[in-house]
């Protein structure tokens, strides 16, 4: 449990925020101590007081200080972080030890209140803090109050000592424990939420990738997956810096693949150059055999080698196991060793996520099936109902110019009119051809789409449409078409809705969320404000938002947020 607490401070904030909703119960017992103190100074409970003044004057700072907290907080506003407050009350449990018999006073044990809150809001390291300063103070006074009075016992300072020690570290511990666990319940939920059909196998597995890189402090993860029916190897790779590479799968010959893979297929690995694997003569690599539920040391030396190809100091390799596929996931550290308890976690977070992984693989599966059957019956009507009536009707306007005389006025918007027709008549039958193919509209395809929406939407209407796309979009084909349906939407809104003669589509993805937004200028003209019913329902099938501002200058903005 210990090598694996120092994780406790990798969501510390979130863990409190958490648990804010005990933060008046804190202040109030905070308060109620305060009171007892002072309580117990006036009906005068056996024990030494040295000075009288000094402790009245202790007694109600430290009323005043307990009482302020607990007055702004009920009021819902902040007085000061927490962590500062704790330490400000062992100080002020010192200082009214110092003028009391610090073998006698009931003081003392405010001391485990410090320790008790700094554990099991803060975690492990917070509350051996705590701890660790309590003893010290105490002590400190202790020996103070020692020096100067005689037949002073020692040996109860030093058991009172022990208790408090010992007693703060266990409530260390367990606190550290609680956050721990609650931290891994929340990152198995954030994963069964994030791991959605919609957005496809590759996404999933890089948001898990990266989900489990930031919970155990890890440099980088590592994906190395062997397909033994085609025996093809390939890469996936996340660190702080870039997240897109595990997106999509890298092939790796099998000469590179295979020395990252030495281990037993079902063996679980931890590795550490550093203290945590090191001290007591233990082993540097360690193997878990999940079978007899066992430990043995590596004494082949692939730990070592294989922590030199990926150039850490410490990693854990767990295996992957997923239909035809084996391989490993590693995750690389170059600050401190990982510990058994980590190792085993991060084992069991492999195996559902993968589960939850071949489960979008069967949906997938499923639904693309069923949207071939779909793409086959929509093309056959797309066929009799459309294209043939627009071959039809460019016929009759190409026969309409030729009757018509070359010096007729109307000539040229027939012309116009026949490669409108014309123009739309490819585009049927290149979206029919698509469909056929089953070809994907992949991120990249679907910026050069909207910027070609963009010029045709200013040919045909005269609307002028200034697009901008941020970076790389790293999208499904499926999420990449409704984006492109949402785009077209809503420029048919901006033509059918509104006078504007210009308009704007920004185009960004950041921290797992597409924005997309859509906004006009009406030129002064701004018509009654609209809701874009159709956009807003698929917005929503799909799991994002969408805000609509109006502003004095009749400039509308459509902002869209997807998650990715």
């Amino acid at each position: 449990m210990a090598s694996s607490q120092k994780f406790s401070d990798l969501s510390i904030e979130e863990a409190a925020s958490k648990v804010s909703h005990a933060v008046p119960m804190v202040d109030g017992i905070r308060l109620m101590l305060a009171a007892i103190a002072l309580l117990a100074h006036l009906i005068d409970i056996p024990g030494t007081v040295r000075s009288s003044d000094a402790m009245w004057f202790l007694l109600a700072g430290y009323f005043v200080y307990a009482a302020l907290p607990f007055a702004v907080r009920t009021q819902g506003r902040k007085f000061f972080r927490r962590k500062i407050a704790l330490w400000c009350d062992v100080t002020w449990y010192a200082m009214l030890i110092a003028v009391t018999d610090p073998l006698t006073t009931v003081l003392f044990l405010f001391f485990p209140f410090a320790i008790l809150v700094a554990s099991f809001e803060h975690g492990c390291k917070e509350g051996r803090r705590i701890t660790i300063g309590s003893v010290g103070l105490y002590l400190a006074t202790g020996m103070l109050a020692g020096t100067t009075t005689p037949d002073f016992e020692w040996t109860w300072l030093f058991l009172r000592v022990v208790f408090l020690l010992s007693l703060g570290l266990m409530m260390a511990y367990w606190g550290g424990a609680e956050v721990v666990y609650k931290q891994r319940l929340a990152l198995l939920r954030e994963m069964n939420f994030i791991s959605n059909p919609r957005f496809g196998v590759d996404q999933s597995i890089a948001s898990i990738m990266e989900k489990c890189r930031g919970f155990f402090k890890a440099n980088a993860c590592v994906l190395l997956i062997h397909d033994t029916d085609s025996d093809i190897y390939c890469m996936r790779q996340t660190d702080a810096t870039d997240m897109s590479r595990a997106l999509h799968a890298q092939p790796l010959p099998a000469d590179m693949a295979q020395p990252l893979l030495p281990f037993p297929a079902d063996h679980l690995v931890l590795f550490g150059r550093t203290s945590g694997l090191t001290i007591f003569g233990r082993t540097r690599c360690r193997l878990y055999n999940e079978r007899t539920q066992q430990w043995m040391t590596d004494a082949n030396g692939h730990g070592e080698r294989v922590a030199d190809l990926l150039n850490t100091e410490a990693y854990i390799g767990a295996p992957v196991n997923w239909r035809r596929y084996d391989g490993r996931v590693y995750l690389t550290s170059s600050r401190d060793a990982y510990g058994p308890e980590d190792a085993l976690f991060l084992m069991h977070t492999v195996e559902q996520a993968f589960r939850l992984i071949e489960h979008i693989d069967v949906l997938d599966r499923l639904a693309s099936g069923a949207a071939q059957q779909e793409r086959q019956r929509i093309v056959g009507d797309l066929h009799d109902s459309a294209i043939q009536p627009y071959i039809g009707l460019k016929m009759g306007l190409e026969a309409l110019r030729e009757q018509a005389r070359p010096d007729n006025p109307l000539a040229p918007q027939i012309g116009k009119l026949i490669g409108m027709a014309t123009h739309t008549l490819n585009e049927m039958r290149q979206y029919v051809t698509r469909l056929k193919d089953q070809h994907a509209l992949s991120g990249s395809v679907l910026a050069a789409d909207i910027r070609q929406l963009a010029i045709r939407f200013n040919e045909f209407y005269g609307i002028c449409i200034e697009v901008h796309i941020d970076g790389e979009l790293h999208l499904n084909d499926r999420l990449a078409a409704e984006v492109r349906q949402i785009v077209h939407e809503g420029l048919s809104n901006i033509r059918k809705h509104t006078t504007a003669q210009q308009g704007r589509i920004a185009v960004a993805c950041a921290s797992g969320v597409l924005q997309l937004e859509i906004c006009n200028a009406n030129d002064g003209s701004c018509t009654r404000p609209f809701m874009p019913r159709s956009i807003v329902t698929r917005v929503e099938s799909l799991g994002g938002r969408v805000r609509i501002a109006h502003d004095a200058g009749c400039l509308t903005v459509v902002s869209i947020s997807l998650p990715i």
